[in-house]
């Protein structure tokens, strides 16, 4: 499957998420800069964080803070991506709350698509984690956006 496809299959999917949120669709989307922080900083020194507490601290300080169950929230469980500056483009609930639509890395001033992806069985993912089928680590591919 080439790299192409598995970026479509990835963005039919989200845009299958974004058609089962209805009530959120009302919501005005936002486009946020920064980087994954946590909240409970004594969390973040022992390497994890509470799902209710992982957010984005902008380049002026502001911090969002994802709804639990965000995609975003699994992929701060990646140590690559805690690193590095982020757009994310999200619906915002009460409370600066951030219920994310996508999330891209930003590499040198330009943008890159993220998915996880086992080149053995074909699969890829939104998320990190093993591979569903054979268990081995999906890899994370970043791929520029044009």
């Amino acid at each position: 499957m080439s790299a192409h496809a598995r970026r479509s299959g990835l963005g039919a999917g989200v845009l299958a998420l974004s058609l089962a949120l209805p009530l959120s669709a009302a919501l005005p989307p936002i486009t946020v800069r920064g980087r994954f922080v946590c909240v409970n900083s004594a969390a973040e020194r022992e390497g994890s964080c509470p799902s209710e507490r992982v957010g984005i601290r902008t380049a002026n300080g502001r911090v969002f803070v994802f709804l639990p169950n965000d995609l975003a929230v699994a992929l701060y469980a990646d140590p690559r991506l805690r690193a590095r500056e982020l757009q994310v483009t999200a619906l915002r609930h009460d409370g600066d709350r951030l219920e994310s639509v996508r999330v891209r890395v930003i590499r040198d001033g330009r943008l890159y698509d993220i998915a996880y992806v086992c080149d053995v069985c074909q699969i890829t993912s939104s998320v990190p984690g093993p591979c569903p089928c054979c268990q081995k680590e999906l890899a994370l591919e970043e791929t520029p956006v044009t």
